[in-house]
């Protein structure tokens, strides 16, 4: 039978900050935000962009969950909004964009066409701006990604308000 590994207590900040420091002190290690190199730290601060850095193991090839949650909500306006486009292709061919946009309605479904088109290029600038999104800091990741859910919400209550006044 194996021995159990227990692990060392919780090293203190002062050690943790030690390591850090000796671990930087030789080697050239980019700052995981600004990619300033961090050889012969002073201090568990980036002197470029302020951030607190600490040492850590990682996954490699992390996926942000902010990445994730701005992705799926680009991905559900625009796959969700493919309907209403087609639809507006079909009336547009029919009676015409300017038939469209006279009721207050038809300009709100105009509005929602746009922002599903819109998305379609938001999903791809994701897809390939992957490492760029998750060296942004976390509040701007969460703020983006927010604001994403958030428009995604409103887009889907206007077009329930829209379905609901036509029906």
């Amino acid at each position: 039978m194996e021995t159990p590994v227990h692990a060392n207590p919780k090293p203190s900040a002062a050690e943790d900050e030690q390591l850090l420091l000796a671990y930087v002190a030789q080697r050239d290690v980019p700052c995981p935000v600004c990619k300033y190199n961090l050889r012969q730290l002073q201090s568990s601060r980036c002197p470029e962009c302020g951030n607190q850095l600490k040492l850590s193991v990682g996954v490699v090839g992390n996926l942000s969950t902010n990445w994730i949650v701005a992705l799926v909500a680009s991905l559900l306006a625009a796959g969700i909004g493919l309907p209403f486009q087609i639809l507006a292709l079909i009336t547009a061919g029919l009676g015409g964009l300017s038939e469209i946009t006279r009721e207050p309605e038809g300009f709100i479904f105009l509005m929602l066409v746009l922002y599903s088109l819109i998305c379609i290029p938001v999903v791809i600038v994701l897809l390939a701006k992957r490492t760029w999104f998750v060296t942004l800091k976390s509040e701007t990741q969460n703020v983006l990604a927010g604001m994403l859910v958030m428009f995604d919400i409103l887009a889907a209550l206007t077009a329930l308000a829209l379905i609901g006044s036509v029906l």
